[in-house]
């Protein structure tokens, strides 16, 4: 059973602070009202240092969801390249 919850990674096109994950399968949801051309891109770390994007599908240049299974004592966080306008990227467990 996960003990995670939804949270935000990103809050109006404000990077937050990298999030610890409890383990297990998750949802992670990037909107904006105007992309201007911005990426976003998932990360994960397991030592809150060095993060990598776990795949291909964790760059976002539009709307979008994608589903992941991340193991426990991961943190995540997304980073910003380019102007989105009110870019939010949303992780929820399922």
């Amino acid at each position: 059973m996960s003990i995670n919850s939804d949270f935000l990674l990103v809050d109006n096109s404000a990077a937050t602070a990298a999030k610890l994950w409890s383990g297990g399968p998750g949802t992670i949801i990037l909107y904006s009202s105007n992309w201007n051309s911005a990426t976003a891109t998932f990360q994960i770390s397991a030592d809150g240092t060095n993060y990598v994007a776990p795949g291909a599908e964790s760059v976002f240049t539009a709307d979008e969801a994608i589903n992941f299974n991340i193991p426990s004592g991961h943190y995540m966080k997304v980073v910003i390249s380019g102007s989105p306008t009110a870019l939010y990227a949303q992780v929820t467990d399922i």
